[in-house]
């Protein structure tokens, strides 16, 4: 998936569409996620519990990718468990979850 467009992008622009309901937690990654990450450090907190099998789209160009929550992530949580990444993802790079 190549995306060069982020939730923090689309979410300004006047589509006349709800979409608070289809999106859960929108932030940005808090320190660097190398290949392999299994586990996504995130900034702000969770505002919607993330459960085992959520899915977690990270917003980065060509190096976009969705991964999968290994398992439960409460709300106020700060990271995320995940199944490995794809790819190299800096901090400050926006992701979002399903909604709630």
């Amino acid at each position: 998936m190549n995306t060069y467009i982020s939730w923090f992008d689309w979410q300004r622009t006047t589509t006349g569409l709800e979409w608070s309901s289809i999106v859960g937690n929108t932030g940005r990654i808090g320190g660097v996620a190398s290949i392999g990450a299994t586990s996504l450090s995130v900034t702000p907190a969770l505002t919607v519990l993330i459960n085992q099998y959520d899915l977690i789209t990270i917003f980065d160009g060509s190096s976009s990718e969705t991964v999968q929550a290994t398992a439960v992530a409460n709300i106020g949580a700060t990271s995320i468990p995940v199944a490995a990444t794809a790819f190299t993802h800096g901090a400050g790079t926006p992701y979002c979850t399903d909604g709630y």
